[in-house]
Protein backbone atom coordinates (compact mmCIF):
# COMPACT_ATOMS: atom_id res chain seq x y z
CA UNK A 1 0.00 0.00 0.00
CA UNK A 2 1.23 3.52 -0.75
CA UNK A 3 1.98 6.13 2.43
CA UNK A 4 -1.28 8.52 2.56
CA UNK A 5 -0.22 11.98 3.99
CA UNK A 6 2.96 13.89 4.43
CA UNK A 7 5.84 12.99 6.91
CA UNK A 8 5.46 14.37 10.47
CA UNK A 9 9.30 14.52 11.28
CA UNK A 10 12.53 15.76 9.55
CA UNK A 11 16.36 14.72 9.67
CA UNK A 12 18.08 17.79 10.44
CA UNK A 13 20.69 17.47 7.54
CA UNK A 14 17.71 18.27 5.47
CA UNK A 15 16.86 20.84 7.14
CA UNK A 16 16.96 24.10 5.13
CA UNK A 17 20.49 25.92 5.69
CA UNK A 18 18.49 29.24 6.87
CA UNK A 19 17.48 27.35 10.20
CA UNK A 20 20.07 28.12 12.37
CA UNK A 21 20.45 24.66 14.11
CA UNK A 22 23.47 22.29 13.71
CA UNK A 23 22.89 19.41 11.41
CA UNK A 24 25.04 17.10 13.12
CA UNK A 25 23.51 17.87 16.78
CA UNK A 26 20.69 15.81 16.89
CA UNK A 27 19.46 12.88 14.39
CA UNK A 28 15.61 14.00 13.91
CA UNK A 29 13.82 17.93 14.14
CA UNK A 30 10.55 19.51 13.92
CA UNK A 31 8.76 19.45 10.62
CA UNK A 32 6.70 22.83 10.33
CA UNK A 33 2.60 22.59 9.39
CA UNK A 34 1.97 22.39 5.40
CA UNK A 35 0.43 25.67 4.77
CA UNK A 36 1.09 28.59 2.07
CA UNK A 37 4.54 29.87 2.82
CA UNK A 38 7.46 27.69 1.90
CA UNK A 39 9.58 25.45 4.12
CA UNK A 40 12.60 27.66 3.82
CA UNK A 41 10.81 30.75 4.28
CA UNK A 42 8.90 29.65 7.80
CA UNK A 43 10.74 28.59 11.53
CA UNK A 44 8.95 26.28 14.11
CA UNK A 45 8.29 27.65 17.09
CA UNK A 46 9.65 24.75 18.68
CA UNK A 47 12.75 25.45 17.13
CA UNK A 48 12.90 29.16 18.33
CA UNK A 49 11.96 28.18 21.84
CA UNK A 50 14.16 25.00 22.16
CA UNK A 51 17.08 25.30 19.42
CA UNK A 52 17.97 29.08 19.29
CA UNK A 53 16.64 30.75 22.69
CA UNK A 54 17.49 27.15 24.82
CA UNK A 55 14.51 27.72 27.07
CA UNK A 56 13.90 24.39 26.93
CA UNK A 57 15.31 20.93 26.66
CA UNK A 58 13.15 18.90 24.63
CA UNK A 59 9.78 19.35 22.74
CA UNK A 60 7.87 18.17 25.54
CA UNK A 61 9.19 21.06 27.98
CA UNK A 62 8.55 23.56 25.19
CA UNK A 63 4.98 22.22 24.56
CA UNK A 64 3.87 22.98 28.21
Amino acid sequence: MAKMGSRKHLKRYKAPKSWPIHPKEDTWTVKPAPGSHAIEDSLPLLVIIRDILGLADNSREAKR
